[in-house]
């Protein structure tokens, strides 16, 4: 398997990388740089440098796998539609982050996994629902900033892993509000297998988080794995109970009293369940 991995602190690629037709895998992360503005910007983020691909980029036929975690990527035209790709990471964190959804990646027709978590985009574009043949999807930790509803993620169709932190990684950002529970529990997912949603826990910018803001997790009738660690819930609403086929919940960081402890596990008595 021909593979490329961009040295830290060094400026790659340039147009020579068309030549290498046979690369299926690329790890361009951290190659952008965090500029704190002395005026200050909007959530005190800092600027981000940009990272432009050459022209030479759409030549990579065999590419499967790109790596582009703190990197700030400007596709070329002459990448959007590349069918060999089938894998994108380009996930943020505290100094290194997107502001600006990459729309590039929704012309990736194979694209089976993306995982954007960590940054702080403004929206979610309905283009992201191109990606008919999208199996996993990681947004955690990244709705913060979000000024528009969701796009419905009910209309990809291959969707089987959603990411849904609610969690921001950089201090003095604004938390995701508990309306995107709503929107997301009101979407029809029939193939989801698995949900992370961890860490919508209360504090001094959001209200305590309710049973009722997870009613509807009962329709996708076929979740086999779920974290909601630590959302400081005391309890589930009835439609958990009754998913057919759960096999793992990690319940940590929660607070549900012996009662709904006891409740949840004569409901699902094979599922192997962390409370602690």
């Amino acid at each position: 398997m021909a593979r490329l991995t961009a040295p830290a602190g060094v400026t790659v690629p340039t147009a020579a990388i068309g030549r290498l037709t046979a690369l299926e895998e690329l790890d361009i992360s951290y190659l952008s740089v965090s500029v704190e503005s002395e005026s200050g910007s909007e959530w005190n983020l800092p600027e981000v440098t940009r990272f432009v691909l050459p022209d030479a980029f759409g030549d990579l036929v065999a590419l499967r796998k790109l790596v582009a975690d703190g990197t700030d990527v400007v596709f070329p035209d002459s990448a959007h539609g590349l069918a060999a790709v089938e894998e994108v990471s380009m996930t943020g964190g505290s100094h290194y982050f997107l502001r600006t959804f990459p729309e590039a990646v929704t012309t990736f027709p194979n694209l089976r996994r993306l995982d954007l978590s960590g940054n702080y985009f403004d929206t979610v574009p309905d283009s992201l629902l191109r990606l008919t043949r999208l199996e996993e999807l990681d947004l955690g930790d990244s709705l913060g900033l979000l000024r528009d509803p969701l796009p419905d993620l009910g209309r990809l169709p291959a969707l089987r892993v959603l990411g849904f932190g609610g969690e921001s990684r950089r201090t003095g950002t604004p938390l995701p509000s508990h309306d995107f529970l709503r929107e997301l529990f009101a979407m029809e997912l029939p193939g989801l297998e698995e949900l992370r949603i961890s860490r919508w826990q209360r504090n001094t910018k959001r209200l305590k988080l309710k049973p009722e803001h997870f009613t509807g997790i009962g329709t996708f009738r076929r979740l086999r794995i779920v974290d909601l660690r630590f959302n400081q819930l005391n309890d589930l609403p009835a439609d958990f109970d009754t998913l057919p086929d759960l096999a793992v919940a990690n319940l940590y960081g929660n607070l549900f009293p012996g009662a709904v402890r006891d409740r949840i596990t004569a409901a699902h008595p094979t599922a192997q369940i962390d409370f602690e």
